[in-house]
């Protein structure tokens, strides 16, 4: 089980997000101490992630959330922050298009 604290995001949203994300990070390294997780922690370092386990990462990230990154997204994406708001982004843009579909 996940004990987090959650002083930088607000609302339940980006929580969810959050709390996502550190639960596909978990599946390639159990051992990630996410208690001592910062916003601007960069992912590969806090994770201990090297570039097999980044894809690996990125592939989890993509179902677990029903999107597509691209590559090039996903290498701008050095913090926990900056992936949070990169799926937030993405996740907006989904919803937009299946409220434009219905």
């Amino acid at each position: 089980m996940l004990s987090l604290l959650f002083i930088t995001y607000e609302g339940e949203f980006m929580k969810d997000i959050l709390l996502r994300i550190f639960e596909c990070a978990e599946l390639i390294n159990r051992k990630i101490l996410f208690n001592t997780y910062l916003p601007e922690s960069k992912i590969m370092e806090f994770c201990d992630f090297d570039s097999v386990d980044m894809l690996e990462f990125l592939m989890e990230l993509e179902v677990e959330f029903s999107i597509e990154i691209q590559d090039e997204e996903f290498i701008k994406c050095k913090t926990f922050e900056d992936l949070v708001k990169l799926i937030e982004n993405k996740l907006s843009l989904k919803e937009k298009e299946e409220d434009d579909v219905q």
